[in-house]
């Protein structure tokens, strides 16, 4: 029997939105590069492939060039090289723009068959905004890339639990690529903690084995860098950089700034910072909507309460916070006919 013709018309309708959408997200991915890290991320990329060998000491200070740099930027480093002596800043810039736009691809793939594409897009289009005011050329393009895929595949883990080992090769692309890789760690031990309470309140769902196997898979996962153990404690000095040391930092770095420093120095009155107080305030009101009609899902609210803390601590994490809670604000949102969990 032939399909409808308002079925098709309505397909069409839904690919359109989406098309527009990552159209959307990758022009406005395609802005001038200002941010001067991108220099020294393509040198160190041009030094790595012509010494053949990734840095273990500073190759660029003289008089601290016994100090140990442990550098998980090498392999963004090394692509980024390829690209820039094949077509400059504007290969570059292109490439930067599609990874966002992958990034929020992967998240529409996340996503009950019942649910209205046209509402899907319209919950994400504020992430979008926020997203790529931080689109730069920088390693955390592909950690929106790798964050999207972990929050996309956890969404389906339920059903599909064997996408859950995809996330070890992501993982280890990640772990050589930023040192934001323990974000994924984040989300596997906020994905075991909901585990944990839906056993305790013996509740379905809670596959207590196969989720610690998953933090232990990941972080094996994250020794397969050129510093193993080394490498993989090395957030735990980026964590300094907004937490003890913050005061410091703040001062010299812009994009460590807390929010309450940004809106000190730069008023609130700003296009970016208005998104990102209302995508907070989106994403709370979309747990209110959740809980009057008697669901509830903890890992939702668990990611949601550390994205945004991170958020507040580094106007830098604004990225992550923007593709987290448009995940979220959708799903809540969009979600009717069960995926979460019935308060009773």
């Amino acid at each position: 029997m032939p399909e409808p013709r308002s079925h098709r018309i309505l397909r069409f309708a839904d690919g359109l939105l989406v098309v527009l959408l990552l159209a959307l997200t990758f022009l406005l991915g395609c802005f001038r590069q200002i941010d001067m890290d991108i220099w020294w991320h393509l040198k160190t990329g041009q030094e790595i492939l012509r010494r053949g060998e990734v840095p273990t000491t500073d190759w660029y200070t003289f008089t601290s060039s016994d100090r140990p740099w442990i550098d998980l930027h090498w392999l963004f480093q090394i692509a980024a090289a390829k690209l820039y002596a094949i077509g400059g800043m504007r290969l570059l810039t292109a490439t930067s723009a599609a990874l966002g736009t992958a990034a929020v691809g992967i998240l529409l793939l996340a996503r009950r068959p019942s649910w209205s594409v046209a509402l899907h897009v319209a919950a994400l289009v504020p992430s979008v905004f926020l997203l790529t005011g931080r689109m730069y050329v920088r390693p955390e393009v592909v950690t929106l890339v790798c964050m999207a895929s972990f929050l996309t595949i956890l969404f389906y883990a339920d059903r599909r639990p064997w996408l859950l080992w995809l996330l070890l090769p992501i993982q280890i692309l990640w772990v050589n690529v930023q040192g934001l890789f323990v974000l994924g760690l984040v989300l596997s031990e906020l994905y075991l903690i909901e585990g944990v309470w839906l056993y305790v309140t013996k509740r379905p769902g809670a596959n207590l084995l196969r989720r610690a196997l998953l933090g232990i898979g990941l972080n094996a996962a994250c020794l397969f860098n050129p510093y193993g153990l080394t490498g993989l404690f090395f957030p735990l000095e980026l964590f300094m950089k907004i937490s003890t040391d913050a005061a410091f930092y703040s001062q010299h770095i812009a994009e460590l700034q807390s929010l309450p420093q940004f809106i000190a120095s730069a008023g609130v009155w700003h296009f970016y910072l208005l998104l990102h107080l209302a995508l907070i305030g989106l994403g709370a009101a979309s747990f209110v909507l959740q809980w009057t009609s008697k669901r509830f899902d903890l890992f939702r609210l668990l990611t949601f309460i550390a994205f945004t803390w991170l958020s507040l601590q580094a106007t830098r994490n604004s990225g992550q916070f923007a593709l987290a809670a448009g995940a979220i604000i959708a799903w809540n949102c969009l979600d009717r006919n069960g995926g979460t969990q019935v308060v009773d």
